[in-house]
């Protein structure tokens, strides 16, 4: 996907500390990474909700600190949508495949860490 990106004239940046969304008007503008205001096109947060809402300015962000402390946070996750040109034997056409067992990580997030 990165390559597709880039051809396409996509620049990444990669392990850069971003301290701040920047918005002119309500809209993101750009970003201030190590102490430096970077403009861009378009900007993609990968950050969870959370976080990435707590680089806005406080009138701009949808939930405040009171809301975040009582919700309970779970791993995200990364979802890549795969296209053959053949039919796969034995695969339905929405699967899902998780590197451990879903049962067992539902269990860690929701049962033990509220016990």
């Amino acid at each position: 996907m990165k390559k597709v990106a880039e051809k396409q004239g996509a620049i990444f940046h990669f392990n850069q500390n971003v301290e701040k969304i920047v918005t002119e008007e309500g809209v993101a503008r750009g970003i201030v990474v190590n102490g430096e205001f970077k403009a861009f096109d378009v900007i993609i947060a990968s950050s969870d909700y959370h976080h990435t809402e707590n680089m806005l300015n406080s009138e701009l962000r949808n939930y405040d600190q009171k809301y975040w402390k009582s919700r309970t946070f779970a791993p995200s996750c990364l979802i890549y949508y795969l296209g053959f040109k053949e039919k796969l034997p034995k695969l339905k056409h929405h699967t899902l495949f998780f590197e451990n067992d879903l049962d067992e990580h539902i269990k860690s997030i929701y049962e033990e860490k509220m016990a």
